[in-house]
């Protein structure tokens, strides 16, 4: 997950006009489902295929685009994990962990702001 997907549910999910991209069930949600696609292509990689596994880059990416609408959780940049799974040399088990803590932090991170700020308006501050 990049810097920018942190940023995006804790400030500018708050913003008049702002992306529904930038909610935090569309981060934290978006990484997982494109990251649940990428440890399926990751694992159909390492099933012998008879081509490049690169090859399932963009099926993998078109089906977490896909996934990520129909759920109503779009976050573009959560949509290149499946690459990511595939061109990063790693085990199954650290992918998971790694995108699952993410996940997990960044809505984490969100509530805390958001209690925060709430305390701040409701104190005056």
């Amino acid at each position: 997950m990049s810097i920018a997907s942190a940023c995006l549910p804790a400030g500018s999910s708050k913003m008049p006009g702002a992306s529904p991209a930038a909610r935090p069930l569309a981060v934290s949600g978006g990484h997982i489902i494109s990251g649940l696609v990428g440890l399926g292509a990751l694992f159909l990689a390492r099933q012998g295929l008879p081509f490049d596994p690169r090859w399932l880059i963009a099926p993998g990416v078109g089906l977490a685009v896909l996934l990520m609408a129909s759920g109503r959780a779009l976050h573009p940049p959560a949509a290149a994990n499946p690459a990511i799974a595939l061109v990063v040399p790693t085990e199954p088990i650290s992918f998971a962990i790694a995108l699952f803590a993410g996940a997990v932090l960044l809505a984490g991170l969100t509530f805390l702001i958001d209690l925060v700020d709430k305390r701040v308006k409701v104190g005056g501050g």
